[in-house]
């Protein structure tokens, strides 16, 4: 009779055996499937931090706007569509004599070809007074094309009290 009940009880431990066996591999893939899933979130939540971070520098863009809009248009101005070295010519000769400076040489060099933003070298040399100069420079910053002075070289003549030479290396930039 023990026999009986062992063998009844056998396929029910097989049973029990196989359902345990199924469900710690059910519960493998699941702990797996939730560690991915974490991991995902982990990931998409990084992506959102980012998202926000950009957001955040956006909006702080448009409230500097219009702002924004203007320092572009007046930068666009100082960019024309093309080298123009005969305006340039006129606009450095213009703005030395209305500093007093005589220009001794205008001399342009290889041209730098960019996107948006090409490069025209050039050589300038002047003849003057420091005040002179330093009313020259002003200019150029605010004149009315973009001029990049790269390098200033001065030597004093000894002629006279205060005249100077100026050699001037400076980038004049188109579109």
């Amino acid at each position: 009779m023990i026999d009986m009940k062992k063998q009844q009880n056998v396929p029910f431990i097989i049973l029990s055996g196989i359902l345990i066996i199924a469900l710690a591999i059910f519960t493998a893939i699941t702990a797996v499937d939730i560690s991915e899933a974490n991991s995902a979130i982990e990931n998409e939540e990084q992506i959102y931090e980012k998202n926000e971070e950009k957001l955040a520098r956006l909006e702080a863009l448009l409230l500097i706007e219009d702002e924004l809009r203007q320092s572009f248009d007046a930068l666009n101005k100082l960019l024309p569509r093309q080298a123009n070295e005969a305006g340039l010519i006129q606009h450095i000769n213009r703005l030395a004599e209305a500093d007093g400076l005589d220009v001794a040489m205008i001399d342009f060099g290889d041209r730098v070809v960019n996107n948006n933003l090409n490069e025209m070298p050039m050589s300038l040399s002047f003849k003057g007074s420091y005040p002179q100069l330093v009313s020259f420079i002003m200019n150029i910053a605010a004149g009315d094309r973009l001029i990049r002075i790269d390098q200033i070289d001065i030597r004093r003549e000894e002629a006279t009290a205060d005249g100077i030479t100026i050699d001037m290396k400076a980038v004049a930039f188109y579109r």
